[in-house]
Formats: C-alpha cells, sequence, structure tokens
C-alpha cells in the first residue's frame, strides 16, 4: 500500500518494518500513518542509509540523488532518532552498520541511465578530500568502493 495512507486499521500490528523507504515519501504523513497502525505495545525498526556527519551529507546526497531522481529526503542518524521521538515512539535505540559497497555494482544493477553513471562516478572523483576520508573511498581496477552506513532505528510505542 502507499506508505502515505497505509489500507490497514489502527493498532494492527506488532511490529512495522521500514526498509529504505522514508527516503521517497512525505515523512509526516508517513511516520503518522506507521504510529496509527502500530498497536500499544508495537515496535518500529527503521532500517535507512545515512550520511555519517554534516560534512559528507552534502556529497552523500548528492550521489544518492542521481542514484534515484524521485528520493525526497536523506538523513543522518540523528534525524531518524528525531523523527521517532517526534512521533511519539518511546526507548529509541539506533544502531550504525557500515558496508563497503562497489559503486560499479549498484550503479549497474539498480538500472541507472549511462550518463547517471557517469555523474556518480564523476561525484567520486571530484569528492572532497573530507568525504573520501570519513567514507574511506578506495578508487581499484576502475572501481570505487565506499564504506557506506546504513542506520537501524527501533522505537516502542509504549
Amino acid at each position: 500500500g502507499d506508505g502515505e495512507i497505509l489500507p490497514f486499521a489502527s493498532d494492527s500490528f506488532d511490529l512495522i518494518v521500514i526498509r529504505q523507504g522514508l527516503q521517497f515519501m512525505n515523512l509526516l504523513k508517513t511516520t503518522n500513518e506507521i504510529y496509527r497502525i502500530c498497536n500499544s505495545v508495537g515496535q518500529v525498526v527503521i532500517v535507512q542509509l545515512t550520511a555519517y556527519s554534516p560534512v559528507d551529507s552534502p556529497e552523500a546526497f548528492e550521489i544518492q540523488r542521481f542514484r534515484n531522481p524521485v528520493r525526497q529526503n536523506f538523513f543522518l542518524e540523528e534525524d531518524l532518532n528525531a523523527l521517532l521521538k517526534k512521533n511519539g515512539w518511546r526507548n529509541i535505540r539506533t544502531f550504525p552498520y557500515y558496508s563497503y559497497e562497489s559503486v560499479n555494482e549498484w550503479i549497474t544493477k539498480a538500472a541507472i541511465p549511462a550518463d547517471r553513471q557517469e555523474q556518480i562516478r564523476r561525484l567520486y572523483e571530484n569528492s572532497s578530500p573530507d568525504f573520501r576520508r570519513i567514507h574511506e573511498i578506495k578508487f581499484v581496477d576502475g572501481d570505487i568502493i565506499d564504506k557506506m552506513k546504513m542506520t537501524i532505528a527501533v522505537g516502542d510505542k509504549k
């Protein structure tokens, strides 16, 4: 269903998991719906690509915007925490998860047009020293390796 207007009755679920979806939706509508359909003792788990800090965020967002131009939102770990808190979730916990990603692999598997693939490669090649340091960027055999950060945010309704 549409994440902004979920087709479920209030208090329907014990657990709601959102993986990489919030970046494409209206945050207020979606998080209100998630809260509505979660029962009083339920939990929400959000798994979302995040920047490391405000230092790398502008460049990380630009890369992700070329990856998928319909993306509306990009996050820091603390944004997910604040979002859950704003909607009334309690006992909020966040957990970072890091993975080394082959840029060539994700740009070719994601059906990204060739011109945007080249733009992504250029963004990496022209990235700032801070971005390269934070993301541990490596240029290896025609590929680019990026240490990407995912954040897992968990909140309890009660």
